[in-house]
């Protein structure tokens, strides 16, 4: 029960205690012997006068009866108010009877807020007359309804009064309006349980400490916060609450205890609790200490609350706070805060490393202080920013000199945001400033090189270009008009593309080199020429090197490179090209013509001989010298005169060689496979011409004796990869390896009498044999003789791509 509580029950109980003594006197006046003779009567009229006029005065209802419930006196307030009616109507009369006037007089009350009058006054009749029956006293509290249809609730002392003889004689009815109080418990229980709700809700335990009676009362979150039920507070008393500070708190809590209570006033301390379960909580204590009127505290009203989690945030923020002057100290910002209505301003972070000034050189550093620091050069653009900033408010970015403790100056980047009042005045500044000098110079070397690198395309005479990993470009630079016709824009735009001004036929070439280095996994560069066709429809030759930049850390790849005009190179080149093939083919022209002057100088040489053999001898050298004019007049009538088709060369040659041997065997027919396109070089034909001319000739002079009929094959073809396969000496390792290039195929064979089983053609001897070995071996080939249904020699040449 709280005091308030108990306050209002004493209130209660010192009416019930008045109540009962109004009754006893009243009681006490009533006289003994009102019903005896007339003797008497007289002091009866005087007491029953003085009875009158002292309940008159009384504000309670007050009515006395006789034992057959006869009304013998009444006050004023008991007839008016009860029954609304005079008190001649009541005296005399019992409450039925009463009641019954009532309703007569007043039929429109009949009803009385709802109930029947008459019902009323049967159940008000009804506790009379037990009263009466019983005796004693009996006060209860009740509900009563007016005359008037209102009510109220009263007090109702009934206390019976009896003769000399111990006989009850009547009864006396004392009513006390306790409405208001009543009113007022409700509205105090109504406040309690609000206060109640309200102090549990905010999680806070509300306590009052009676410090001359030792007493302490606990309410609100009790259980809450100390875990204790409130039953089980009841009697506690301070020093049970000291016993559940923590040990290492105690002290200090009980210092600043009895400080607060010499001085009074509000006391705030912050400890830890040990709640039922044992476990710690941190509270906040926040205490009003009351003074007596000689000065000394008697009492303490508070409230305690748990901040376990608010003390957990706090160390958490102390911590973060930490962290980050420890941040703004290692990345060398500094962070400030102006307040514009105390015109002061503080600054921390790597202050001293960044200005060479302690962080408390700047603490409440006035607006005029902080700007005497700026260099004069850039005071003017900064304090304008800075007003500009003041006025509309929100972020806002600066760069000027900040002068350093040592009297240099520094670059500061200055970012920071303020903050406007209700009334759209400036009242706070906060930012961060850092010190950007190596970026400000470093900006200046990316200037001046960006300068530079200007000034070199301009000079450049071809064109510079970065294109992004979709191939559109990011820049073009240099002589892009001037080399194709078209604008740095129209390309930049897109209106036009590269592609689009590659001369046709080779698009082709260049779009697989594009293409290439795109799909590359790594950086690759190539460097090709082609040609473009300039806006004015003329072609021009450009040479592009053109390179892959592969991104990182997941950016996309680039692509880079530069064209430059190589026209005039290449019409030097065509021309030198052209001289150099005129050259070429007149050398040809002259060999041949000296080669066929041998030869002729051969045949005559050989008429002064009348030995056959002799002058077998000078016509086998007259057709070897034949074979290699042959080649020459073959170059020489070839356009390119680089190389010559070998094909046509062995068809000529063979038909040279069967005109000078068709009178010794005119039966002797040629048969050919030549593939067409079989070009080789000078280095490669002659010596394969010498081969093929001793070959056929052989086969000419002993395969067919007699005039015997047959025919000589000849096939030539080229070999793909890795088809080529032939034994090579073991001592150059190459026995029953596949060759990795491009090779050529000669087979001479005939289907004659077949050559001599003694013949090797590892180790020949014969001088034609002997040629042809050697040859092949030059030629870096192989030679192969199969004597099977005539003679066939074959010859493989391994020689790549360029023969």
């Amino acid at each position: 029960m709280t005091n308030n509580q108990q306050q209002s029950h004493g209130l209660v109980g010192r009416g019930i205690k008045k109540l009962q003594v109004t009754s006893d006197v009243f009681c006490s006046s009533v006289p003994a012997n009102v019903n005896k003779g007339p003797k008497e009567e007289p002091v009866a009229q005087v007491d029953s006068q003085f009875l009158k006029s002292m309940i008159n005065t009384m504000v309670n209802p007050i009515s006395y009866k006789d034992k057959n419930g006869v009304y013998l006196g009444i006050n004023e307030s008991f007839s008016r108010r009860l029954f609304g009616l005079p008190e001649e109507k009541v005296i005399g009369h019992t409450l039925p009877e009463v009641c019954t006037i009532f309703v007569e007089t007043f039929p429109e009350r009949s009803m009385v807020s709802g109930k029947c009058f008459t019902d009323i006054c049967k159940e008000w009749d009804k506790l009379d007359k037990h009263i009466l029956k019983s005796g004693g006293n009996k006060t209860h509290e009740q509900e009563v309804t007016f005359a008037d249809g209102t009510s109220g609730i009263f007090l109702v002392n009934r206390s019976t009064f009896r003769d000399e003889n111990g006989e009850v004689m009547g009864l006396v009815t004392v009513l006390q309006d306790i409405t208001e109080l009543r009113m007022s418990e409700k509205a105090l229980e109504e406040n309690e349980e609000r206060y109640r709700i309200v102090t549990e809700q905010t999680g806070q335990l509300v306590y009052d400490n009676d410090l001359d009676n030792n007493k302490l009362s606990l309410a609100g979150a009790v259980e809450e916060v100390f875990g204790y039920g409130i039953g089980e507070v009841k009697k506690f008393d301070l020093d049970d609450w000291v016993r559940h500070i923590h040990p290492d708190d105690r002290k200090y809590v009980l210092e600043k205890f009895m400080q607060a209570r010499r001085t009074g006033g509000r006391d705030r301390v912050e400890y830890r609790l040990k709640r039922k379960d044992g476990a710690y909580i941190d509270v906040e204590d926040t205490g009003t200490y009351l003074l007596n009127h000689d000065g000394v505290s008697h009492r303490v009203l508070g409230v305690v609350k748990d901040i376990t989690e608010q003390k957990l945030v706090r160390n958490q923020l102390e911590k973060n706070e930490e962290k980050y002057r420890i941040v703004m100290e290692q990345t060398e910002q500094i962070v400030y805060d102006y307040d514009f209505r105390s015109n002061r301003g503080y600054l921390q972070g790597a202050v001293e490393k960044v200005t060479g000034y302690l962080p408390q050189n700047f603490y409440e550093t006035p607006k005029n202080v902080w700007i005497g620091y700026i260099h004069p050069e850039d005071l003017k653009h900064t304090t304008e920013e800075l007003e500009r900033a003041w006025k509309r408010g929100g972020k806002y970015r600066i760069e000027f000199r900040f002068r350093k403790k040592d009297g240099t100056y520094f670059c500061a980047e200055d970012n920071g945001v303020c903050l406007l009042d209700e009334t759209g005045k400036p009242y706070k500044l906060l930012g961060v400033i850092k010190d950007i000098t190596e970026r400000k110079l470093a900006q200046e070397r990316l200037e001046i090189s960006e300068e530079k690198y200007r000034s070199f395309t301009q000079n450049f005479k071809g064109i510079a270009f970065q294109l992004d990993e979709n191939l559109i470009p990011e820049f073009t630079h240099g002589a892009v008009e001037e080399l194709t016709g078209y604008s740095e824009e129209d390309f930049m735009s897109t209106r036009v593309w590269w592609m689009d001004i590659v001369h046709p036929e080779d698009l082709p070439a260049v779009l697989k080199q594009v293409m290439w280095i795109k799909n590359s996994p790594r950086a690759h560069d190539t460097e090709f020429e082609y040609r473009i066709i300039h806006k004015s429809g003329k072609s021009v030759w450009v040479n592009e090197l053109y390179q892959k930049i592969p991104g990182k850390d997941g950016k996309p790849d680039k692509y880079q490179g530069a064209v430059y005009d190589i026209t005039e190179k290449k019409e030097a080149e065509e021309a030198l090209a052209e001289m150099k093939e005129a050259r070429i083919k007149e050398i040809h022209h002259r060999i041949k013509n000296n080669l066929q002057v041998i030869s002729s100088l051969l045949s005559l040489q050989a008429e002064n001989f009348e030995d056959e053999k002799v002058r077998e001898a000078f016509r086998e050298s007259q057709n070897r010298i034949i074979s290699m004019a042959l080649i020459h007049e073959e170059l020489y009538q070839e356009k390119g005169a680089e190389t010559l088709n070998f094909a046509a060369y062995i068809q000529k040659l063979s038909e040279n060689l069967f005109q000078t041997y068709r009178l010794d065997h005119p039966g002797v027919d040629l048969k050919t496979d030549l593939q067409e396109d079989v070009f080789l070089n000078v280095d490669t034909a002659i010596p394969l011409g010498i081969i093929i001319n001793e070959l056929v000739s052989n086969s000419l002079k002993h395969a067919f004796p007699g005039q015997r009929k047959g025919e000589i094959r000849m096939r030539l073809n080229k070999t793909v990869k890795n088809e080529i396969m032939f034994d090579r000496a073991k001592d150059k390792g190459f026995k029953n390896k596949a060759f990795e290039s491009q090779g050529i195929y000669v087979a001479v064979s005939d289907n004659g009498i077949g050559i001599s089983e003694s013949v090797d053609v590892e180790n020949p001897d014969t001088l034609g044999l002997q040629l042809v070995s050697t040859l092949v071996n030059q030629l870096d080939g192989d030679l192969e003789l199969k004597k099977d249904n005539g003679t066939e020699f074959i010859i493989r040449i391994n020689k790549g791509e360029d023969f």
